[in-house]
């Protein structure tokens, strides 16, 4: 009997088995040589080989450190800014308020000497921080005195006027509250009686705000009296 040698191959040079090895070791082949060539530094490893080479994100201790700091800097700096803007802003109104009030203190006090006559004494030539007078409004007599107060260790300039004349004052301040009239004088001035009285009129103000460190204001004018002594004596 004659036996016959016969070689049989491997299962993996056939049928399905073998098909899939080799296309596993095709899709392996692909993937590293992508890698390969799209990176600039390739990756060590075995050929077939699946490497992931994907960049990892994050800070270090060092840089997270660099990064609060210089946020704390920044923070630190506006908000320096800011309470330096509010701290002017402050200042400024505080200084137009002043400027205001003296402004319509100056202008109420003209406008009532312009209108007065027998101003005492009719010549007045030292400094005094009082001044009086009379006028009249639509055939109304009424005494009017101008004076600087003080009161609670700030000083202010109060009006107060009778009417008639030797009845009950009505007094009233004309400065704000915020504001302080350290100074107040009155010059009068007739060269002739038959002239008109001279007045001039000085007064010093500033801030009672302890932030405005401005100089006070100084404000000085001089008006005449629009009543001649003649109408004022006939």
């Amino acid at each position: 009997m004659n036996s016959e040698l016969r070689i049989i191959p491997p299962a993996s040079n056939f049928g399905w088995a073998g098909n899939y090895r080799k296309r596993r070791k095709k899709e392996k082949s692909y993937v590293r040589n992508s890698l390969f060539s799209t990176c600039p530094n390739p990756p060590s490893g075995k050929e077939g080989e699946i490497i992931h080479n994907f960049p990892r994100s994050g800070f270090t201790l060092v840089e997270m450190i660099i990064a609060v700091g210089l946020f704390a800097f920044a923070i630190s700096v506006i908000v320096g800014v800011f309470s330096q803007a509010l701290r002017s802003q402050k200042i400024l109104n505080s200084l137009i308020q002043l400027n205001s009030n003296a402004g319509l203190m100056m202008e109420q006090i003209m406008r009532e000497i312009r209108l007065g006559y027998g101003f005492s004494p009719p010549n007045l030539s030292t400094c005094s921080n009082t001044l009086t007078f009379n006028r009249t409004i639509k055939g109304s007599e009424s005494k009017v005195v101008y004076q600087l107060i003080t009161t609670n260790s700030s000083s202010s300039i109060e009006r107060s006027e009778q009417k008639p004349p030797g009845s009950a004052s009505v007094k009233t301040i004309l400065n704000a509250s915020n504001i302080n009239v350290s100074s107040l004088c009155f010059n009068i001035k007739q060269t002739d009686p038959s002239y008109p009285w001279l007045v001039t009129m000085y007064f010093r103000v500033d801030s009672k705000d302890k932030n405005v460190t401005e100089k006070p204001m100084y404000i000085q004018t001089t008006v005449s009296s629009r009543t001649l002594p003649r109408d004022f004596y006939q």
